[in-house]
């Protein structure tokens, strides 16, 4: 049961820390809406997109398009009769 409670507890640790960074940047003045809104944050923003969309496009895409139409259908196709065999009650020993 204490395995199920240990993540629970980091992603609580975690939000209470974020909160916390958000509250002592505004008591030291910063306004996060104005930093993210600003123009030379949006440029670099639109820079990384620009960067992700160019490796998915040249790299990535290929190799994923492939896995998914060779490996995934397969595997996709093997849980789909083990679950119409276990419909059929042909799994019986």
């Amino acid at each position: 049961m204490t395995k199920y409670i240990q993540p629970q507890k980091g992603f609580i640790k975690l939000i209470i820390l974020i909160v916390l960074g958000l509250i002592l940047l505004g008591y030291f003045g910063f306004n996060i809406r104005e930093i993210i809104e600003g123009e030379t944050v949006q440029s670099n923003l639109g820079y990384f997109w620009d960067l992700i969309v160019r490796l998915w496009v040249d790299y990535l895409r290929g190799p994923a398009v492939w896995i998914w139409d060779n490996i995934i259908s397969i595997l996709w196709d093997l849980f789909r009769d083990g679950l119409d065999k276990l419909q059929n009650d042909e799994f019986r020993p």
